[in-house]
């Protein structure tokens, strides 16, 4: 689950300005100002793979929260929580920082904040197979998002709504991962495309195009290895031994030792020579298959057919 904003694109630069603005709130002694800055930080050193202090810097955020009295402060550090749990991979302490996160969310009256709780929560649910709430809770949050007029996560909302009914065999999973790629094309945004790939790929491998679901997955695989190792990579290179078993069943095992030792990172930078090794296969397949073809020349953002 990738989340947005300075502190993502740039997180040691976000770190600095972020310690600055919480060291002014401490001295005016603002504490729910103070703890969104904390918060700020943890999405900062989460964005760096430094887990371990992120967790330690949103639990004192949530602690100042709860001295304040804010439900949006607390609500911001749940989410955050719940979101460090989810790199971590801890599934059921992610899900229950989340509808925590959606509770307080709800009595703090935004509904912004809860609805990215909503979306981030049905995320974990689809992870962990709990598919009808998932579908429930990103339906929701689809339906806020496009009142409030939030097209990005509308359009992140509808890749999660898309992902729960493509494993739940439902027909409507096309329309909603099309309207969402669409959204995110159209408005030209880096963020969030390593994840939109995946989705796609998914989309591709279900309806039986291998060769597309690949190339997406390559895309993928290349975006999200910028960022410490995450859930999502894990999963791209999952579905990609799934569709690579399709047809050469060796390539597919050689990619299933490259994801335990992917695995084994996770919230560190991804190892380079693990990614070159994973894309080094799938180039192999490519240019064995059609010698004219090679990944570097498949548009990075391309419509489905």
């Amino acid at each position: 689950m990738r989340t947005g904003g300075g502190s993502r694109r740039h997180p040691e630069a976000g770190l600095e300005l972020v310690d600055r603005a919480t060291a002014v709130f401490e001295d005016l002694g603002v504490g729910a100002l103070r703890s969104e800055c904390m918060v700020i930080r943890a999405g900062a050193l989460r964005a760096l793979g430094r887990l371990g202090p992120a967790l330690t810097e949103v639990t004192r955020a949530a602690e100042l929260a709860q001295d304040s009295s804010s439900r949006l402060a607390q609500a911001l550090a749940a989410r955050e929580l719940g979101t460090i749990r989810y790199e971590q991979g801890r599934w059921e302490l992610s899900s229950a920082a989340f509808q925590e996160a959606v509770r307080l969310g709800r009595l703090a009256g935004n509904r912004r904040e809860e609805a990215l709780a909503l979306r981030h929560w049905a995320v974990v649910l689809r992870h962990r197979g709990e598919l009808q709430e998932a579908r429930e809770k990103a339906e929701t949050a689809l339906a806020a998002f496009h009142e409030l007029g939030d097209r990005p996560y509308e359009a992140f909302s509808g890749l999660t709504l898309g992902l729960s009914l493509l494993e739940l065999r439902d027909p409507s999973a096309r329309r909603f991962i099309e309207e969402g790629h669409a959204v995110l094309r159209d408005m030209n945004l880096e963020f969030g495309m390593g994840e939109l790939f995946y989705v796609l790929a998914s989309l591709e491998l279900a309806d039986g195009h291998i060769d597309r679901a690949v190339d997406r997955l390559a895309q993928s695989i290349r975006l999200l290895g910028a960022e410490p190792v995450h859930h999502v990579l894990l999963s791209a290179v999952e579905l990609l031994c799934r569709a690579l078993d399709a047809e050469d069943r060796a390539a597919g095992q050689v990619l299933r030792l490259e994801l335990a030792e992917l695995a084994a990172c996770i919230g560190t930078p991804a190892p380079a020579h693990r990614l070159d090794s994973i894309l080094a296969l799938v180039a192999r397949r490519v240019t064995g298959r059609n010698p004219v073809v090679t990944l570097s020349r498949v548009p990075v953002l391309q419509p489905l057919h």
